[in-house]
């Protein structure tokens, strides 16, 4: 399992905040065309979660930076995905990844 000490021992220790993998980037009300504050105040190897990839089409914000909601059927496989991540480092880590569930 992929942990903050893991990724401390590993020369990671500036890239990432605190033990969270996945930041919950969501706002109290959906806006068309709205990335939500929390989306930029990352800074750390946390993988944001935002509720939709469409909000992002238009941007040059990279489809492998955060995983979106809508991307899965149900909350539960997002609760499986997340999961896998967390146990699986190379795919965590992994650059230039689309973060989603169809390419795993």
């Amino acid at each position: 399992m992929l942990t903050s000490q893991k990724l401390r021992r590993k020369g990671h220790r500036q890239l990432f905040s605190a033990n969270h993998m996945f930041y919950l980037a969501f706002e109290n009300s959906v806006c068309k065309e709205y990335i939500t504050e929390k989306f930029w105040n990352l800074k750390h190897l946390i993988v944001p979660i935002v509720l939709s990839r469409r909000i992002f089409n238009n941007t040059k914000i990279p489809d492998n930076v955060y995983i979106a909601v809508d991307d899965f059927n149900n909350v539960e496989e997002l609760a499986k995905y997340l999961l896998y991540l967390q146990k699986n480092e190379t795919a965590y880590l992994k650059p230039n990844k689309g973060l989603s569930p169809k390419e795993t």
